[in-house]
């Protein structure tokens, strides 16, 4: 049905309407209504429906636009001449911060193949207009399937109404290796990102459901769910940057896996700087595996450096692996009694900082940090860790442990870190820590309250991870026998790290 101002006129199919009245609008319900139409310059229509809104006809020569908008978002050219080049209906008040991705006949309706459609979205967003570039591309409650690889072009984000409104899913056949590809030829990218939106990849194997190639500032993901399975290696896979890319922000996202690949991990960002120049900044996330199929890593770095505040995993066996040149610092990470092995892995050839307050285990069986560059670890029993950097003079400077204790039976009178001394014979004890020490290698220091001319000795020998053996001496009258003093203070200092 097709009519002109308040006066409705009905048609038989395929018959034109046409007005030589600026002052009236022709109303249509398709696509094909407003190609058929018979238009002059400044003549207006308006569509109906999901892809609905005002449209104005230019009689100039517009073969250029109508190449560069195959889903007709905004350029409609005549049946009578689809090039353009007689003119075309151009779609009106166009926000460039809320541009449809229903303009372009993306459905959102778990049924049609949206490929298409969203592609010609975001390549139409990705243009130039007076002498600005930038968009968003938004798409309305559903799920939009998809049956090739999305390429997101520079500066144009992509949104859903919130983290599971918006449904990304492959559609039946899929068989590429990504679902979006992020890049912009050999450049880095700004605004280019991926927004309250759900990407569900389950059921079909890829690479990783998200590659990009140069994110950086302004880019990544918000508010974003990412699931995964089957032999699905990654949910993002970072890589390149060509040279310029330095930080990269990823804001309150989510990312399960199901995956049977041995090769796997939330994210993985390949090597963009060699030098550690490169920032990965993950503010509010959470990881999980499953009881089958654990993760192997949260967050896989080679050679760049990762900044966490707020994350949480679970089924993991690493929540962060760091390797090559970086630094990490971490705001408080939680692991988890369901199957979080070690929170953070520091490669053998990892060199760098790691700067990290809040490391709560929570249950997780491994190490607080698992170090592979010098095998010295803090276990999670350790509980949850205050303030420290490594290396750093002030966690040199931090005593381990301290008590003082009774010689003739070893009972405590007031201590740290230390759960019990063991009188094993005269004057040797054994000093059990409550929480195991980051290294075997630490230096201790004694007094006693002997009163006496006679010399007293104290060695301490046989040091372990948890404990370490105390041996009291007198010499003068007593030849160095072993003596139960009555008191004794044991202070503990080394590296409070790794």
């Amino acid at each position: 049905m097709q009519s002109t101002g308040a006066d409705q006129v009905n048609t038989d199919p395929g018959e034109s309407v046409q007005t030589e009245l600026d002052s009236r609008v022709i109303r249509v319900e398709s696509v094909a209504e407003i190609e058929a139409l018979t238009l002059s310059d400044g003549d207006q229509v308006n569509l109906s429906g999901l892809r609905g809104g005002p449209f104005r006809f230019d009689s100039s020569d517009m073969s250029t636009e109508v190449a560069a908008d195959p889903q007709q978002g905004v350029y409609i050219a005549p049946s009578s001449d689809p090039t353009g080049a007689s003119g075309a209906s151009v779609r009106q008040e166009i926000d460039f911060s809320n541009i449809r991705g229903e303009w372009f006949g993306v459905k959102v309706d778990n049924s049609t193949d949206d490929y298409a459609a969203l592609q010609a979205a975001v390549d139409w967003a990705a243009q130039a207009v007076d002498g600005g570039q930038g968009a968003i591309v938004k798409l309305k409650t559903g799920v939009c399937l998809l049956s090739q690889t999305i390429d997101g072009p520079n500066r144009v984000a992509i949104s859903g109404p919130n983290g599971r409104g918006l449904v990304f899913r492959p559609f039946a056949g899929f068989s590429d290796s990504y679902m979006f590809h992020f890049v912009n030829g050999t450049n880095t990218m700004f605004g280019s990102r991926l927004e309250h939106c759900y990407v569900d990849g389950r059921g079909f194997n890829m690479t990783a459901l998200i590659l990009s190639d140069a994110w950086q500032e302004t880019c990544g993901l918000r508010d974003t769910v990412l699931q995964f399975d089957g032999t699905t290696q990654y949910g993002l896979l970072y890589q390149n940057g060509f040279g310029g890319a330095a930080y990269l922000p990823l804001v309150d996202i989510e990312i399960f896996s199901d995956s049977t690949a041995v090769s796997q991990a939330g994210i993985k960002v390949s090597t963009i700087s060699a030098v550690g120049g490169f920032v990965l900044d993950i503010h509010g996330a959470t990881m999980a595996g499953t009881t089958t199929n654990p993760i192997p890593a949260g967050v896989i770095m080679d050679n760049d450096s990762l900044a966490l505040k707020g994350f949480h995993v679970e089924y993991c066996d690493s929540a962060v692996s760091m390797a090559g040149a970086g630094s990490l610092s971490v705001d408080t990470i939680t692991g988890s009694a369901n199957d979080v092995v070690d929170l953070i892995t520091l490669g053998s050839g990892f060199t760098g900082k790691v700067s990290a307050r809040s490391i709560i285990p929570n249950g997780a069986t491994g190490q607080s940090i698992k170090n592979n560059i010098t095998g010295n670890n803090i276990p999670a029993s350790f509980g949850m860790l205050a303030d420290y950097s490594y290396p750093s003079t002030y966690s040199e400077n931090t005593a381990l442990a301290w008590v003082a204790f009774n010689g003739s039976d070893g009972s405590i009178l007031d201590s740290f870190n230390v759960d019990s001394v063991t009188r094993s014979s005269t004057g040797q004890y054994v000093v059990n820590y409550s929480n195991a020490l980051p290294s075997n290698e630490r230096c201790i220091s004694w007094s006693t309250n002997v009163d006496s001319v006679d010399a007293v000795v104290v060695t301490a020998t046989g040091s372990t991870s948890t404990t370490d053996q105390i041996k009291v001496r007198r010499l003068g009258s007593f030849a160095g026998a072993y003596y139960d003093a009555q008191k004794v203070r044991v202070t503990v200092f080394g590296n409070s790290v790794v």
